[in-house]
């Protein structure tokens, strides 16, 4: 069975006009347009408002209603979400809380559509006497129904006094300004890691002569360059995952290479390094949980550097290496004008030339 139907109609083999050869058409490009949205790995919200979601109200035991507004999205097999931001035409739904987790769904119809009894206005008075078809639309607690294509856009928690949303969920986005809580973690980030360079930079410069704990400092600071820097707001917040996943595998790797320095603080940025990393490598990772172990991360790093870089400048060995005999050397002064030269004045004194075999000097 295919995936895709995409058979159009062959509009040069037809004789008489039928209601069902339109009726195919439309169907596709319906799944024209799916398939390029999931081939594509399009998927995930798009636009959600900031209050696009309502705080549930109870309406039984375990019974709760819940609307939504103003979200764009593509499900999971490539059906277009668009509910308005409007109140008059929010999506209205009940969810079951069972557990002490109850997820937030939207699904659209695969096999039916919420009919309008006349499509208006339009420029085409053909069109005044025919009505139309629209994505019909479901909010559900679980993804079940076979029927819909589903889309988790939230997430709520069970308390004494109902349903909270979950301050820590995200769902799967198409651009990092798609909701205000992924891209608030992505400024909070930003934040982080610019702290964390200005912390290497004022306790590296504490310590002028010992070019070890510059050395540390400078290759620290480097890998936290692209966490500090501002990106763009369509970019995919995976790949902006992905960009912090190799700033904490460097992190781990130049942690590692360096004098273990006896700090408590040192083990448990390491530790907080290699869980972040371990849990990227899970393909189920989600948005929320990893802006979560992100900002820890920055967090633990802020607080490591400066005893790191205090501790390294007290090691034996970090002392500036002394100035050798070649070094303070003083230059040979040149020769009178006119008179030749012996040998090749440099600043740590005269090379004498050698002859080679024909008697000649050698330059």
């Amino acid at each position: 069975m295919r995936e895709f139907d995409l058979v159009s109609i062959d509009w040069d083999s037809v004789r008489i006009l039928q209601a069902g050869q339109f009726k195919q058409e439309t169907f596709f490009h319906k799944e024209l347009v799916r398939w390029v949205l999931q081939r594509g790995r399009v998927v995930g919200v798009m636009h959600l408002e900031d209050d696009g979601i309502s705080r549930p109200i109870q309406e039984g035991e375990r019974s709760f209603r819940v609307t939504v507004r103003g979200c764009l999205a593509v499900a999971e097999s490539g059906h277009i979400i668009e509910i308005p931001d409007d109140e008059a035409l929010a999506l209205e739904g009940y969810l079951e809380a069972y557990a002490a987790t109850v997820p937030l769904f939207v699904g659209v119809s695969k096999i039916g559509s919420a009919r309008e009894p006349e499509i208006y206005p339009t420029i085409d008075t053909g069109l005044l006497q025919c009505g139309g078809l629209r994505s019909e639309y479901r909010l559900a607690s679980d993804d079940n129904d076979d029927s819909y294509d589903w889309l988790q856009i939230g997430q709520f928690i069970r308390t004494a006094s109902g349903l909270a949303p979950d301050p820590n969920y995200i769902p799967e986005c198409v651009f990092l300004s798609s909701h205000a809580g992924l891209w608030s973690g992505q400024k909070e980030i930003q934040q982080l890691a610019a702290q964390a360079m200005d912390a290497l930079v004022k306790n590296s410069t504490k310590s002028v002569q010992a070019v070890a704990v510059y050395s540390v400092a400078a290759a620290l600071a480097g890998s936290l360059g692209p966490a500090s820097r501002v990106v763009h707001s369509t970019m995919h917040p995976r790949a902006y995952i992905d960009r912090l996943a190799g700033i904490f595998a460097s992190q781990q790797s130049q942690l590692l290479a360096l004098p273990n320095p006896n700090l408590a603080i040192y083990q448990q940025t390491l530790n907080q390094l290699r869980d972040t990393l371990d849990y990227l490598e899970d393909p189920s990772w989600t948005l929320g949980q990893a802006i979560l172990m992100a900002k820890e991360c920055f967090n633990k790093l802020l607080n490591l550097y400066p005893p790191l870089l205090q501790s390294l400048s007290a090691m034996p060995g970090v002392t500036p290496t002394q100035r050798g005999d070649w070094e303070t050397a003083i230059p040979a002064t040149p020769p009178p004008a006119g008179q030749p030269t012996t040998g090749a004045v440099t600043p740590y004194g005269t090379q004498q030339p050698e002859k080679d075999r024909k008697g000649f000097w050698r330059r």
